[in-house]
């Protein structure tokens, strides 16, 4: 661990975004469908994707036809989003924070981040956030969250994770709670998702969490013999599959 990534999350991902853009789990159909039947979304809206990484949340949003500012701060990252999305014309990569989205007052129509809220300063951000939305807009904030209760499998992964991981615990103690931060304490919604992975890809998928052993680390090779078996014993087809449920946080700004 860096000494300071405290302080300044914003690099911990660097050596981690091939792995993140190729394993992370993407985003079900039904969350944007949502998002639009409640009049949150709208085709040709601009939106601000904040902690935008390597684009999974970004390219969905651009598919329905929205106008999008990625806004990113790592380098590495936003590299990768600037590559797959190259030919979207309706795309903006923007290298900045979500302190300081460096985007113009009232400019966007709607504010999300995935898989990123916990990340950010969560005064400095609302201030932010209420400077570059249009009166009106909403916040979305989505996560995917892994379902225990559904199988053995994601909860030998939750305990392979916390046998493994180091700095989670400074993690977990930044992370910005969204009903806190969104207006009336905002609203919840919740959609079905999943992940099927082969061996390579659940070895990327762990090798994408920020506080977990990477390739070349101590303690990966011991890490790897865990997962092994851990596939081994789930495996169908080749494959496991991951049970998922996205959480979306959305409402207005105080």
């Amino acid at each position: 661990m860096k000494p300071g990534w405290e302080q300044d999350p914003t690099g911990r991902f660097s050596s981690r975004a091939e792995d993140y853009a190729r394993y992370r789990p993407s985003y079900p159909a039904e969350l944007f469908d949502f998002l639009f039947a409640e009049g949150i979304l709208a085709p040709g809206m601009p939106v601000a994707d904040v902690g935008s990484g390597t684009g999974i949340f970004t390219k969905l949003l651009l598919d329905r036809d929205l106008e999008v500012y990625g806004v990113e701060p790592n380098a590495e990252m936003r590299r990768h989003a600037e590559k797959d999305l190259a030919r979207q014309r309706k795309f903006h990569s923007v290298p900045a924070t979500s302190e300081n989205t460096t985007l113009d007052d009232g400019s966007v129509g709607a504010i999300t981040a995935a898989q990123a809220f916990h990340w950010f300063e969560p005064v400095a951000t609302g201030r932010e956030f209420r400077r570059i939305l249009k009166p009106g807009g909403f916040a979305v904030l989505v996560w995917n969250t892994r379902l225990l209760e559904e199988s053995k499998l994601p909860i030998e992964y939750e305990a392979l994770v916390a046998k493994y991981r180091s700095g989670y615990s400074e993690v977990e103690d930044r992370q910005s709670k969204p009903e806190q931060f969104l207006a009336g304490g905002g609203k919840l919604a919740k959609f079905r998702n999943e992940q099927t992975l082969d061996f390579d890809g659940l070895v990327g998928r762990v090798c994408s969490a920020s506080y977990m052993p990477h390739r070349g680390e101590v303690r990966f090779p011991e890490m790897l013999a865990d997962l092994q078996i851990l596939f081994q014993e789930h495996r169908s087809g080749g494959k496991v599959l991951l049970p998922m449920e996205t959480e979306c946080h959305y409402g207005q700004l105080d």
